[in-house]
């Protein structure tokens, strides 16, 4: 039977990565050994113990600490005597490692500053509603509201999901029963 613990989607940089994986087919225990890669800004490398029939994967945070934050495909791969097999592949996010950010760094997510950026220039249009207008022979024009409206609404989804996703809810979806 496999007992698969899922692999992390996002890491912060300077973090411990740990996760075990349990594949009934490249047991630990038979001497399967799994492999990582991960391809993005870099590329970084790690395999796992054993540990009885399991794979305990453990990249220490000085390992992590020095990983390029951006977007990687992962790919696992399992290993014994000159035998490969990709067993799984998916996307991890390195975030930035935050002992190393700089003080004054933005670091809301994209959908967070483009929201706010938004809803101030909507606010900011409360007083100044023209859509065109001419200083010094140079001329401005001005988004429409309605398409500030619509992008507004656009980044607050994107910026809802990204919340969800951050606490571990993955769904908006509340089921009920009724008698």
């Amino acid at each position: 039977m496999e007992n698969i613990s899922p692999i992390p989607q996002q890491l912060f940089a300077g973090d411990t990565l740990t996760f075990i994986r349990s594949l009934a087919a490249y047991s630990a225990a038979d001497g399967w050994v799994l492999k990582y890669v991960l391809n993005g800004p870099k590329v970084v490398e790690f395999s796992t113990t054993a540990n009885g029939s399991s794979h305990v994967a453990n990249v220490p945070f000085a390992t992590t600490e020095n990983w390029t934050p951006g977007t990687y495909t992962i790919v696992e791969a399992a290993t014994k005597d000159g035998q490969r097999f990709t067993t799984a592949t998916g996307l991890i996010q390195i975030l930035a490692n935050p002992a190393n950010v700089a003080a004054g760094t933005d670091t809301r997510p994209h959908c967070k500053k483009m929201l706010d950026a938004i809803e101030a220039t909507l606010e900011g249009r409360a007083t100044t509603d023209q859509l065109k207008y001419t200083y010094n022979g140079l001329s401005i024009e001005r988004t429409d509201i309605l398409d500030l409206i619509a992008a507004r609404n656009r980044y607050a989804r994107e910026w809802a999901a990204y919340q969800r996703k951050q606490s571990g809810k993955t769904s908006r979806l509340i089921k009920a029963r009724f008698p």
